[in-house]
């Protein structure tokens, strides 16, 4: 509801005749403090009730963060209970990472491997020659 030009003339001749003109400025001073006093009064309790709603809702998200904290952590004690492998699991990591030798800081170097001689040829028991060796031709070197 909006008051346009005809109403506030209006009630502007109604004051006039209703308290005089002697009157009239000192009812428009009191009456515009008292529209100001109700303003700042209206903005605080505004800001007061923002304020009193903003530090609830922080004290409750700061709750729920910890219980959310407690139930992660519950969550972990109950498998780590019901979980009958756990233990054997982690030994198993640790002995893979042990074993590793990119893994583990402090694995051990291979050790070196020297070439395995070709076997030799067993001489035939009935003293027939034996078969001439596998591989290039001596002769025909050249």
């Amino acid at each position: 509801m909006s008051l346009g030009l005809p109403e506030i003339l209006l009630i502007f001749v109604l004051a006039l005749l209703l308290f005089g003109p002697r009157k009239l400025p000192e009812i428009g001073r009191t009456l515009g403090r008292a529209m100001n006093e109700f303003r700042r009064a209206a903005d605080e309790l505004k800001t007061s009730l923002e304020r009193e709603v903003n530090l609830d809702i922080s004290k409750d998200m700061n709750d729920l963060k910890k219980d959310l904290r407690d139930v992660r952590s519950t969550v972990g004690d109950i498998r780590a209970t019901v979980d009958p492998f756990h233990d054997l699991k982690s030994s198993v990591k640790d002995l893979a990472t042990s074993l590793d030798p990119r893994r583990g800081p402090e694995a051990p170097a291979p050790a070196p491997t020297e070439p395995v001689p070709p076997p030799t040829p067993n001489p035939p028991a009935d003293g027939a020659e034996a078969p001439p060796p596998a591989g290039p031709d001596p002769e025909l070197k050249g």
